[in-house]
This record gives C-alpha cells, structure tokens and sequence, in this order.
C-alpha cells in the first residue's frame, strides 16, 4: 500500500512567537489570507466563541505578532506574518463568534497622507525615514545621487515609496 503520509497538510499559528493553545484552534472555525501586490496582506481568523472567551483574550490584543505557517510533507511554507488589528464579535441568533484581523507590517505605511519635502538627501536616505517613523526596519542599498529637493504631496507613505521605487526602476 502506498504511503500517504505526505498527503496531508497541516496549519498552524503562532501568536507572539508561541503556538496558539488548542483551545483556539479547536475553535477555530476558518482562517483566510489576501495576497495583494499592491496592498498589505490580510489574515482573518473566524473562531467560535459561544462564552465570550476569545473576544477578551490578551493572546489577540491588537499589536499582537500572528504568524500563519501551512506544512505539507516535510516542507513548512510561511502564509502570513503580520500583527492583529482588530476584533469583531459576530452576533448571529444561535452563535457567538470572534473575526480576529491582522495586516502585515505594511498597512503601517498606509496610515494617514503626508505633505512634506525631504532636503539633500538620497533615496535611501528616505527609505530609512520613513521606515522608521512607522516602526519598521529597511533594508536597502547604497544610494550615490543625493537630491536638492524632494516632495511628499498628501500620499501616504506606502505611495511615496512605491512612486520612488518606480522613478528607480524597480517596480
């Protein structure tokens, strides 16, 4: 008979760098995540909440690391890895359930539109600004051309970079 083993897939999430505890995934009821090019990921967790349990949970709190890995076989594929945003209850006549959502690190740069111009400085010089103004690290390469006067005109941050990255060639 052959072997199947390596047909099936497991799931897992991790939540602040631990695995969630069983209690959540055996209430788990759907978990789904958006890939977009263009905007940041979005993971959406559905759990079954008949007690109230999950809606006040500290594991959940918005700002908390989720991280959604799939294994099928002896390979371990990396869904999603972002942070909690938001908790919806669901309140639906006979059923409690919890919408737990969570962006990648990317929504930080799509918060609010700046107007501001940037002075001698080099691209890099920018990436590095505005990744750190919104809590992240960048990694980037050696900028040679330093530029007079650069203008962030009411985008969000996520545009602006996106709009330099084009004027570099890179998207």
């Amino acid at each position: 008979m052959p072997d199947t083993t390596l047909l099936l897939s497991q799931f897992y999430i991790t939540l602040d760098g631990t695995q969630a505890p069983e209690a959540m995934m055996l209430n788990l009821v759907e978990a789904t995540v958006e890939n977009s090019l263009h905007l940041p990921d979005v993971a959406t967790l559905v759990l079954h909440d008949p007690n109230s349990t999950w809606v006040d949970d500290a594991s959940l709190a918005p700002g908390t690391k989720l991280v959604i890995t799939a294994k099928a076989g002896a390979d371990k594929h990396k869904l999603f890895d972002g942070e909690v945003v938001e908790l919806e209850s669901d309140f639906t006549p006979g059923e409690r359930r919890v919408l737990v959502r969570a962006f990648d690190r990317l929504h930080r740069l799509s918060r609010g539109r700046h107007v501001r111009s940037f002075l001698n400085v080099t691209d890099s010089d920018m990436v590095n600004t505005v990744a750190k103004e919104a809590g992240l690290s960048a990694k980037v390469g050696p900028a040679s051309t330093v530029h007079q006067y650069v203008l962030q005109d009411n985008t969000t941050n996520l545009d602006f970079l996106r709009e330099r990255a084009a004027l570099l060639g890179y998207l």
